[in-house]
């Protein structure tokens, strides 16, 4: 379910940049991050540990650790707080013989061990009891579903253990391929729909996210109203927010002005700029006006296989030109970058770290040329 942000990998020391190397196989834009003075080839040089780790922690960056468990323990212990948020942390051990989830069992860290360990050839050492005993770990579906009711899995788990048998009402293959005892006469439910209903603790409700909304009329409203539109548009057909893969909008002006709703509504912004995106989606019938769409699919949505995402702009400083004076979190955001704007000295103090980007360098009395080019 690893669909959050792309992990980090740190290492101490050289003789763990080889395996760290081989388990970012199964880590597509992984980068490396390698204490400064012990360590060659990596991404990023940091000089602490403890502060670098709790920085992506806090971030909500994946951490994989190829260091001892009980660094990682030590190091984030002060700040953890919530289970149900904190992102995935792995320790690894430095010859790769070992791979051990330390957090994140709600956010995917089983996933995350399990990518892991089939690279290295070997068993994570996972301990949740669901995980275990169902092949499963109900608090964290895969991507393409949302748990409406996590307050209550717990009790539910706590039941299926215990021996209670479950009715699995709508289709899930990532549950039907578990080892929950499933009957069509079971005491508890697991209900998969895309419509608005509460769970308890006898049922747990998941929505498959195969909605899209579709923004026809941006300018028709206020970004503010528009949120209140998506919400009474659901609302009045019953359909949950959490079913909601993204909203779709179009690659205009008028369209950019009102992007900010996917943050508002914690949901992905699609920007689309011909017809012909929705041939595979099936609209809901209607009868309020078409300044919004909503359309259904049989299965859930990756909606970064519709358009294209909302582009980001991130202004930095590569510092007072040594490139080993330069911040980790410089250096990270300009790895991730696809293009680079700026004067071409500039450009020139960070090429070791453009490789395959687009750069576009100018004249230093340009800047308002280079602002709208970025």
């Amino acid at each position: 379910m690893l669909d959050r942000l792309t992990p980090i990998v740190v290492v101490l020391n050289q003789i763990s940049v080889t395996t760290a190397r081989q388990l970012m196989i199964a880590l597509p834009g992984a980068q490396l991050y390698g204490l400064a003075g012990r360590t060659t080839d990596v991404d990023v040089s940091f000089a602490n540990f403890g502060d670098t780790v709790r920085q992506l922690y806090r971030q909500g960056v994946p951490i994989i650790g190829l260091c001892a468990t009980g660094i990682l323990i030590r190091t984030l212990a002060p700040i953890l707080t919530d289970s149900k948020t904190e992102p995935p942390v792995v320790a690894v051990a430095a010859d790769g013989s070992a791979v051990v989830p330390l957090l994140g069992g709600i956010t995917g860290v089983n996933d995350l061990a399990e990518k892991i360990a089939a690279v290295l050839n070997i068993l994570p050492a996972i301990t949740t009891t669901g995980k275990l005993r169902f092949n499963t770990v109900l608090p964290a579906p895969p991507t393409g579903y949302r748990l409406a009711n996590p307050e209550h899995v717990k009790t539910f788990i706590a039941d299926l253990i215990a021996g209670v048998s479950v009715n699995l009402d709508g289709d899930a293959p990532w549950l039907t391929a578990s080892d929950i005892p499933f009957g069509a006469d079971g005491e508890r439910v697991i209900t998969i729909t895309t419509q608005a209903i509460s769970g308890s603790p006898e049922r747990l409700v998941y929505h498959p996210t195969s909605l899209v909304l579709a923004v026809n009329e941006p300018a028709q409203f206020t970004m503010t109203e528009w949120i209140e539109v998506i919400h009474d548009r659901l609302a009045t057909a019953n359909l949950a927010l959490a079913a909601v893969a993204g909203i779709v909008l179009p690659k205009t002006p008028a369209g950019a002005a009102i992007a900010g709703i996917g943050t508002s509504l914690s949901l992905p912004i699609r920007l689309v700029e011909s017809a012909g995106w929705n041939q595979y989606l099936t609209a809901i019938p209607q009868t309020s006006p078409p300044f919004l769409t909503i359309f259904t699919a049989t299965e859930p949505i990756d909606p970064t296989s519709i358009g294209q995402a909302r582009g980001k702009l991130t202004v930095i400083g590569t510092g007072p030109g040594s490139p080993e004076w330069m911040s980790p979190q410089v250096r990270q955001t300009i790895l991730a970058a696809t293009d680079l704007v700026g004067y071409h000295t500039y450009l020139d103090l960070v090429k070791d770290l453009s490789a395959g980007k687009e750069c576009h360098g100018s004249d230093n009395r340009v800047e308002l040329d280079g602002s709208r080019i970025a």
